[in-house]
């Protein structure tokens, strides 16, 4: 579980701290940096455990305009005239605390390199690189190799599982259990020729993925199809049916008086499509190993008024059984007002920089729900 996070010149998060509990609701304002937060968390699973190059994940774009403004002592800056970009994590994993650094070292567009990647286990150092060199360490503390590498990649990404390095393994093992989306279902695939272990941010390829997960959980498919028997009328079941050589499409049974009715996904409306998507994340997205963690931005959007409290209290109550952690963001009323105390308050300061309170501003004492404060526009 992420405890802290931290970044510093990625687009409005500057000298940017947040601390994360089981359960956090990011509230705030369009463009106070509740979603580059998910952003920064999804580059960071692309470079480490997916193996990605650093200038096709952190690109120019994603450094931010007000750097030079804010950091008037030059702080960070190179001597070639390029700048650093920094993120930090530090998680509990398995009663274990770790500490993961990134520094990124921009110079002129798609020339970037890793300056610096640094994984701390309780203190002690798991893994070190620095321009060019790479300082491994076995799980007991002893040094391990020292060797060249390459500065465009994650030199943790290219480390694989041994018997005296099991718990950088576990740090890699935790990010894949991360899933981090923003819903869009009408532009979901109908169907798919692969079986996906990752969702895309927009969960376009969320039949893909359902191929992958589905078969290995069937107790979990069935938990799923009660939730959604609840929540959508006359649901009766969901299936993987062959469209074509090696291609798979996901179908919905309703029973109706005297008959059953077969949808494929994109026969759906766009809302019954976000019902199965969220409610297949609470029970898939573990993969049926670690718990997961699960980071979701606006689930609210496509799914009706009376549809969104219950699907909140389904991740509520999802929360150490398949998830060990859970971010949403949303301007959703009922989300508001159902999670408004797990909040994250999120603005903009005086210089423009994005910064997060824990405690509801002062004027969310004033009477009514914490969405009707918002909306009169109290809370600021």
């Amino acid at each position: 579980m992420i405890r802290r996070f931290y970044a510093d010149n990625f687009r409005c998060l500057l000298n940017f701290e947040l601390e994360l509990d089981e359960l956090n609701v990011f509230l705030g304002a369009n463009g106070t940096g509740k979603s580059s937060v998910f952003d920064a968390l999804w580059k960071i699973q692309r470079l480490v455990y997916r193996g990605g190059r650093i200038d096709e994940i952190f690109r120019r774009r994603d450094l931010s305009h007000l750097y030079v403004g804010n950091h008037r002592d030059n702080a960070g800056v190179h001597e070639d005239g390029g700048v650093r970009q920094k993120i930090e994590l530090d998680l509990d994993i398995e009663s274990h605390s770790y500490h993961y650094r990134l520094s990124i070292g921009h110079r002129e567009p798609r020339k970037m390199r890793i300056d610096e990647e640094v994984l701390l286990c309780d203190e002690r150092p798991l893994f070190e690189f620095r321009i060019g060199e790479a300082q491994l360490y076995r799980d007991d503390g002893s040094r391990g190799p020292k060797y060249p590498f390459d500065w465009t990649q994650s030199g943790l990404a290219a480390l694989h599982e041994r018997h005296d390095n099991k718990k950088l393994s576990r740090f890699k093992r935790e990010l894949a259990m991360w899933t981090i989306v923003r819903p869009c279902p009408p532009i979901f695939e109908e169907e798919a020729r692969t079986e996906d272990e990752l969702l895309t941010p927009a969960m376009t390829n969320f039949v893909a993925w359902y191929r992958r997960v589905s078969p290995e959980r069937l107790g979990a498919a069935v938990d799923l199809l009660g939730d959604l028997r609840d929540v959508l009328p006359s649901f009766e079941s969901l299936s993987l049916i062959a469209t074509g050589e090696d291609a798979r499409a996901l179908e919905a049974v309703f029973k109706r008086p005297h008959e059953r009715s077969r949808y494929r996904l994109g026969q759906l409306s766009d809302g019954q499509r976000a019902l199965i998507a969220l409610y297949c994340l609470l029970h898939f997205c573990d993969g049926g190993a670690e718990r997961a963690s699960l980071f979701i931005d606006e689930p609210d959007n496509y799914i009706s008024l009376r549809e969104v409290q219950p699907w909140v209290v389904a991740l509520s109550e999802a929360l150490g059984d398949t998830l060990e952690q859970a971010a949403i963001i949303s301007h959703h009323p009922v989300t508001i007002d159902y999670l408004g105390g797990k909040a994250k308050w999120f603005f903009r300061n005086d210089d423009g920089l994005a910064r997060v309170q824990y405690e509801p501003p002062s004027s969310v004492g004033a009477p009514g729900s914490y969405s009707e404060i918002i909306a009169r526009g109290w809370e600021r």
